[in-house]
């Protein structure tokens, strides 16, 4: 049965799945509600003490990593989305311009198609890795790995 729009439902979590432009694999993103146009980050609070938490501070302009998800959620499904920021005490809404979009976009499409090239080229994942820079620095990326995980990788890319 086909839903009607404004139909007051929550649509869940949605497999989006689709080639981004000149690109040969797919871009894969699972978007939070209403089949991506809506995405959703928390920010949890900065203070590991307990008894006297900080909330994050919500952003006033959406972050790059999230604007590069956005523009292949628009890519995909052609909804404009919305991006919601919330933490503890309050929440914002964000939404990007096609303008926003359409560089984001270009940018992501851009990254895709240089990683296709140094898959192609590269003789096994660790001959991959040896082509990369894992960026260890970047919390954003490493933060959430266990120890075990994240020497692993280490090893993996020789900077143990």
């Amino acid at each position: 049965k086909k839903k009607k729009k404004g139909a007051n439902e929550i649509v869940g979590q949605t497999m989006l799945r689709g080639k981004l432009p000149g690109c040969e694999l797919d871009y894969l993103g699972f978007g939070d509600y209403q089949e991506g146009a809506v995405e959703l980050k928390t920010q949890w609070d900065t203070s590991a003490d307990t008894n006297k938490p900080r909330a994050n501070s919500l952003p006033k302009a959406i972050k790059a990593p999230h604007m590069t998800q956005l523009a292949g959620y628009w890519h995909l499904s052609g909804l404009i989305p919305k991006i919601v920021y919330a933490n503890r005490l309050g929440y914002v809404v964000l939404e990007p311009t096609e303008d926003e979009l359409r560089y984001a976009l270009h940018e992501i499409s851009m990254a895709c198609r240089r990683r296709e090239k140094l898959m192609k080229i590269a003789d096994d994942a660790v001959d991959l890795l040896n082509l990369t820079d894992p960026h260890f620095a970047d919390g954003f990326v490493w933060r959430d790995l266990s120890p075990s995980i994240l020497m692993q990788a280490k090893e993996l890319f020789g900077r143990t």
